[in-house]
């Protein structure tokens, strides 16, 4: 795995199957649980906070601020806001000077943004005060401004607590990616033009930006263009073809020539951005990120694959309806609860589930894809309480697996592709096997927007960053 962590991936061990393929009958549920107790539950890492103190010139140690007290008691609330941060335990400057006023220094708090409808995710807050009427906030706030402090008044929404994909983006490295993806670029569509991205190094993105046109928006406020004028953006050249691929559709769409370069700033913006009357003039949330433009004509409005000349040709993969077949649902559930992977997230979610006193589902999801005249079988196994429903405050438990295998020709489940690993709330939208070589890439899409390709061993895999800047609730 390579400096970007974003990609959800699990390296896993294989599940063992039958010299033939078919999956072995004589394990019970009994067998299967004495199995599953025999592994631990993962720890997760916790990101430790920048620093604990300051220290004032004249010498006094300033402490970091606690966390609320009771952040549901923050719902719908007017803060009165010093600081926001991404990075946790971030001590904004302007507690020196409230260091001189300890009444107003001892109702200083935290929170995490992400618990509050209306309030961009992944920062964390430091608040004055928070209160039920504007005009309680608009006191204190008038009252720091005459200190000299910096702060604004901003009314949360509702609490909705931690949300455990919402943390997981939070706290991921959201560099690009480089060799990870070997030769497969991804590509995107934006006001009907195919853009093909350029994982650079940032050094690499400065310098190209140097003389850039100023941006402007690519079809709707989402995505800015800065072109730029160059021929070269080493290894890429202006006419270099590229063979573009579409892997929810299974087409091949070409050669398609690099038309010239530029700097696009994506990502979702704030609500509140998207309403500005009059409309933005620059780019509302995002990084500058290189790519080329291609000469695809007709491209499907969805996540494309490209890959140089010199690569060989994909095998694409084409989705077959829906399958329910409850002979393979039951082999399938036999096989996922013999994965080293299933273990950790069936103990978790049993956790879960049973702290909120509700029974836990296990569910199967069985769908075909055909190439050729070979066919494979994505299997999902998700375990959830009522209805799965996780987002924005939802009490239900919700976890997912995935793995790919052979569909023999007698309609069994066969060898193993791709071990299971866990979704964490990805939706699985194509298969491709990049390389040809019998085992295919997964292509999914992650909460918010990321896309990644989930390698054929799921020790490998890549993504196309992109930011989020709203709300989630």
């Amino acid at each position: 795995m390579s400096r970007n962590s974003r990609v959800a991936v699990i390296a896993l061990a294989g599940v063992a199957v039958t010299a033939c393929g078919s999956v072995p009958e004589t394990m019970n549920e009994q067998q299967i649980e004495q199995v599953l107790e025999q592994w631990s539950e993962p720890v997760e890492p916790v990101p430790a906070p920048a620093k604990l103190e300051i220290i004032a010139p004249d010498g006094r140690s300033i402490p970091l601020p606690p966390m609320a007290r009771d952040p549901a008691g923050l719902s719908s609330r007017f803060l009165v806001i010093l600081a926001s941060s991404s990075t946790p335990g971030t001590m904004p400057e302007s507690l020196m000077t409230l260091a001189d006023h300890p009444a107003l220094l001892e109702s200083v708090s935290r929170a995490s943004s992400s618990w509050l409808e209306g309030l961009m995710p992944c920062y964390e807050i430091t608040m004055a005060g928070a209160f039920e009427h504007r005009r309680q906030a608009t006191t204190l706030s008038r009252q720091l401004d005459a200190l000299g402090i910096d702060n604004y008044v901003k009314q949360a929404g509702r609490y909705v607590g931690p949300q455990a994909v919402v943390e997981a983006w939070c706290h991921a490295d959201h560099g690009a990616l480089t060799a990870d993806c070997g030769d497969a670029r991804f590509a995107e569509l934006h006001d009907g033009v195919a853009w093909m991205w350029l994982p650079q190094e940032q050094l690499v993105i400065d310098r190209a930006l140097e003389g850039s046109a100023a941006p402007e928006p690519l079809g709707d406020l989402t995505a800015w263009s800065s072109p730029i004028g160059a021929e070269t953006i080493e290894p890429y050249q202006l006419g270099d073809k590229w063979k573009v691929y579409a892997p929810v559709s299974a087409k091949a769409l070409g050669r398609c020539k690099i038309q010239s370069f530029s700097a696009i700033t994506r990502g979702q913006p704030h609500f509140g951005y998207l309403g500005q009357t009059p409309p933005p003039t620059a780019p509302g949330c995002g990084q500058p990120e290189l790519f080329a433009k291609l000469s695809c004509q007709d491209a499907p409005d969805e996540p494309l694959i490209a890959l140089p000349t010199s690569h060989g040709d994909p095998v694409l993969y084409t989705a077959l309806a829906p399958l329910r077949d409850i002979e393979l649902e039951d082999d399938a559930k036999v096989i996922v609860a013999r994965s080293p992977a299933f273990t950790p997230v069936f103990e978790r979610a049993r956790e879960q589930a049973t702290e909120l006193s509700m029974p836990l589902q296990q569910l199967v999801t069985l769908r075909g894809f055909v190439a050729a005249d070979r066919k494979v079988l994505l299997v999902q196994v998700t375990l959830q309480t009522g209805d799965g429903e996780v987002w924005c405050g939802s009490d239900d438990v919700r976890q997912e697996l995935a793995a790919v295998y052979e569909w023999t020709q007698d309609g069994t489940i066969g060898a193993e592709l791709v071990p299971f690993y866990a979704l964490d709330l990805a939706e699985v939208i194509g298969l491709i096997d990049v390389d040809n070589d019998g085992t295919p890439e997964i292509l999914q899409r992650r909460w918010p927007q990321e896309l990644q390709l989930v390698g054929g061993g799921t020790e490998q895999g890549c993504t196309a960053p992109r930011d989020y800047c709203d709300c989630p609730c």
